[in-house]
């Protein structure tokens, strides 16, 4: 009798759990790989933003934005600005700060953007974003500051307690903004130079450590309301209910101020005044 040799063939293999976790490891390690390393890269990436934002900063001479006809041609025609017709009422053109478009994914002027130290240490990304209406019959101007701590989104930093600023200009005012400068002398302070009417005058900003900023002009005149300065530096006229509000008349010294505010808001202000005009 002959018996049947075996050798080349497989012997049947017993079902293994190990291996099936072993597998399932595999697949997860591919899934994460695909769902959150770009989560991580994204984040990391914003964090690298950021900081860059912290350390810009323009040579204080660098115009940010222009409205003046006999400059907008030749500035966007240098390839060094672009058009922002499209975001105001008037030919204009404007410097592109790639590095906070890239962070905030916009394409509005920061006129100003670094890193902050308010009165008691807290550390913070402070911006000035300039903005307009289409179309305003007052053709005003709106300076909105915005601040963010490493661990919390860029937020407005005027709403409720600080002070943007609200410009109002007559037709024929041209503005020429130049990059917003830190006081190496006072940690929580900055200055934005403008010119209107040939004059260069200065807004003053100052970081609190309650996260807020507030906007505060040198020059012309400016009513306070809770949340921002309704301000004619120039011979634009605001609503009528404006000049029953009590306001400051700054006139043109541009004198720099020999202290930080004491307080967000100046003055009290009844609001009733502007729901009896």
């Amino acid at each position: 009798m002959m018996t049947e040799l075996t050798y080349g063939r497989d012997r049947p293999k017993s079902f293994s759990w190990q291996r099936v976790a072993a597998l399932l490891g595999v697949a997860f390690a591919i899934v994460a790989a695909i769902v959150i390393a770009p989560a991580q890269w994204r984040a990391l990436q914003r964090r690298w933003l950021f900081h860059k934002c912290l350390q810009f900063s323009l040579p204080a001479n660098t115009v940010v934005f222009d409205d003046d006809p006999k400059h907008v041609g030749k500035m966007t025609a240098s390839g060094q600005y672009v058009s922002a017709s499209a975001y105001f009422t008037r030919p204009s053109a404007l410097l592109p700060i790639p590095q906070f478009s890239n962070y905030a994914g916009t394409t509005l002027p920061a006129v100003f953007m670094h890193e902050m130290i308010s009165p008691s240490g807290n550390h913070r990304l402070v911006v000035v974003q300039l903005s307009a209406m289409r179309n305003d019959p007052f053709d005003r101007m709106f300076f909105s500051a915005y601040e963010e701590s490493a661990s919390a989104g860029l937020r407005s930093a005027s709403a409720g307690k600080g002070l943007g600023l609200e410009m109002y200009r007559a037709a024929p005012e041209s503005l020429t903004l130049y990059a917003g400068q830190v006081d190496p002398a006072d940690a929580p302070h900055f200055t934005i130079d403008y010119i209107l009417n040939n004059r260069r005058e200065t807004i003053d900003g100052w970081l609190f450590d309650d996260d807020t900023v507030r906007l505060m002009p040198r020059c012309g005149d400016v009513a306070y309301m809770p949340d921002r300065g309704l301000w004619m530096p120039g011979n634009g006229k605001a609503p009528d209910w404006v000049y029953h509000i009590e306001r400051q008349f700054l006139g043109h010294a541009n004198a720099a101020p020999t202290s930080r505010p004491s307080s967000i808001v100046p003055e009290p202000v009844d609001l009733r005044v502007r729901r009896e005009w």
